[in-house]
């Protein structure tokens, strides 16, 4: 009759659950259900998503079961940092860069997942700043996380990557390109700050770029 079943017990230590059942006369039938967490680590999910848990505690008999969400842990810890480089150098992203005007510069955004759980959805924002301009299309984000969908969208000035998850241990790499704006005619250098930050709440360290005039002319 879908009610709680009484004097049924769980032991932790043997991890047994117990549920008594004093008469079942013949035709008659019991169906029982209960619900339990699935706690393990989400790398032995397939490609689906799916865990298959199998009980054999019956002899000759088992049930399979199929779950397709997992619970998502509260121990999950994500960090994220942001680097920079110029467009075509041998070097690798740094957190600050020295550059031109008129030039092309590649941002790189770093994640990481280094808690206990996987995580739910959550956003990547990076408010483009006044001094470089974004270049439509160049947005790529990739995954360690097979299992992880990547969103992204560019609107308003605002670079967007909704991440539908990210396993614990996995990484997600964001990479874009802007264009470096020519200074003002009275302006010949000029700091330019981009930071990424998660949901509103994590921010990484800042990325800067070093502008300073392509051609200064002198004259007497």
């Amino acid at each position: 009759d879908g009610n709680p079943v009484i004097g049924a017990t769980y032991n932790e230590d043997t991890r047994t659950l117990t549920i008594p059942i004093s008469e079942l006369k013949h035709d008659e039938s019991i169906k029982i259900s209960f619900k339990a967490k699935v706690d393990v680590d989400d790398s032995l999910f397939d490609d689906d998503n799916h865990y298959t848990i199998k009980n054999n505690g019956l002899i000759d008999t088992y049930t399979t079961n199929t779950v397709t969400t997992l619970v998502t842990g509260e121990d999950s810890n994500l960090q994220v940092s942001k680097l920079v480089k110029v467009k075509g150098s041998e070097t690798e992203p740094s957190a600050s860069v020295d550059t031109e005007e008129d030039t092309t510069v590649q941002y790189t955004i770093n994640l990481a997942n280094n808690g206990g759980s996987q995580t739910s959805e959550f956003k990547i924002k990076d408010v483009i700043p006044n001094g470089v301009t974004y270049i439509d299309g160049t947005v790529k984000a990739t995954s360690t996380d097979t299992n992880a969908v990547l969103t992204p969208s560019y609107e308003n000035g605002i670079l967007a990557v909704k991440a539908s998850r990210l396993g614990k241990g996995k990484t997600i790499t964001i990479t874009f390109e802007a264009t470096v704006d020519r200074l003002a005619d009275d302006v010949y250098s000029k700091e330019i700050s981009n930071i990424a930050t998660i949901d509103e709440s994590i921010q990484s360290e800042p990325a800067i770029v070093n502008v300073k005039k392509a051609h200064l002319k002198y004259s007497k």
